[in-house]
């Protein structure tokens, strides 16, 4: 394909390319600026904490991580390491943040196991959710800038989850409630709508979907071929109610991006090499990370429109001087609207948690 074909040609060539589920190496390649490179942060080496599993990165750079059966760790490179220790005899598991410093997750009394929903507030401190009538256990999994939190929660051991949204002002509750199977929430925007998956019916296919206001929700589709089962949820959602997930194909989870304007497309083709794959974040700018794997290999990858899918090992600055002791790997990854990544390495043979942030050359 010639480069110089118009701007508006090869706008038509990507979204082309993006809606049909083709690799992305046309012009727009060709034409698009260098990513920035990657500058690695070992956060245990930096933080001095053993045994952290990352979780969540904001828009300040403020890192979220904690231990296992230990204390949740909020980092700073300006002001370092702050504490938010367990309650007594508890046990407590963060899962997500939001700009304002708040944190949400589930905690539960340690021999009981009823874990339910909490947020933490760097001035208010920690807060129980108050759950809805009939819901006795449940996790959040989400929260929003406005402290709108969303996760999933049942009524006993044997029952079905329900897709669960609240605050500390008001509890967590199923918006909605006539939904016959099981639904759960991954993701929550500032506008309060929820990126999840559902069930029809109990046991049946499970399909990515997104919630708005009064309960109203809209399936997203599927990568599935006709025949095939649909299972997909959503794990990633922005302000422009744009959702990143995954959807079966063959029977293989491949990474999905949903918009509006395209509907579901397979990111999976266009990340080279891999096998599966699944978006779990996706930023204000519509940049995506997420997870892949082939037959020996597996790592995190970033994508967008411009660029298709890269191995984040391919954006590792040269210069860092740990950059050849490491090997980003596959897992959970999160992403800020600066750029920076939160997901695993391999460093001199040791997993590790690591914020990757951009710098220009």
């Amino acid at each position: 394909m010639s480069q110089s074909c118009s701007p508006r040609i090869r706008a038509a060539l990507t979204t082309a390319a993006a809606t049909l589920g083709l690799s992305f190496s046309l012009a727009q390649h060709a034409a698009a600026a260098p990513l920035p490179l990657l500058r690695i942060t070992d956060l245990e080496a930096t933080m001095q904490v053993p045994g952290l599993r990352v979780v969540d990165v904001d828009n300040a750079g403020q890192v979220l991580s904690y231990q296992l059966d230990g204390a949740t760790y909020l980092w700073h490179p300006d002001t370092g390491v702050r504490v938010i220790p367990l309650p007594r005899r508890t046990s407590m598991t963060p899962n997500a943040l939001n700009d304002q410093g708040a944190i949400t997750g589930d905690i539960y009394r340690i021999g009981e196991y009823v874990p339910v929903p909490y947020l933490w507030h760097p001035v208010k401190g920690l807060q129980r959710l108050p759950m809805a009538e009939g819901l006795v256990r449940g996790t959040s999994m989400a929260i929003n800038i406005h402290g709108q939190v969303a996760g999933w929660g049942s009524g006993g051991d044997n029952e079905k989850n329900h897709l669960i949204v609240g605050s500390a002002r008001h509890p967590m509750f199923d918006p909605r409630p006539w939904q016959r199977g099981s639904s759960a929430a991954y993701a929550i925007n500032a506008a309060g709508h929820v990126g999840g998956s559902t069930t029809a019916a109990v046991g049946c296919c499970r399909s990515a979907m997104l919630v708005g206001e009064h309960g109203r929700t809209r399936l997203l589709g599927s990568l599935a071929a006709p025949g095939e089962r649909d299972h997909s949820q959503v794990l990633g959602l922005n302000d422009s109610d744009e959702a990143v997930g995954e959807s079966a194909v063959g029977g293989l989870p491949h990474a999905f991006l949903w918009s509006e304007a395209t509907g579901m497309v397979d990111l999976n083709p266009s990340i080279p090499g891999a096998v599966v794959s699944s978006g779990t974040d996706i930023n204000a700018a519509g940049q995506v990370v997420g997870e892949w794997n082939d037959a020996v290999r597996s790592s995190t990858f970033h994508w967008d429109a411009e660029h298709g899918g890269i191995d984040l090992n391919d954006r590792l600055d040269p210069a860092d001087p740990l950059t050849s002791r490491t090997r980003i790997t596959n897992g959970f990854a999160k992403m800020n609207d600066r750029g920076q990544i939160v997901t695993n390495a391999y460093i001199d043979g040791e997993y590790k948690p690591v914020l990757l942030t951009p710098v220009q050359p």
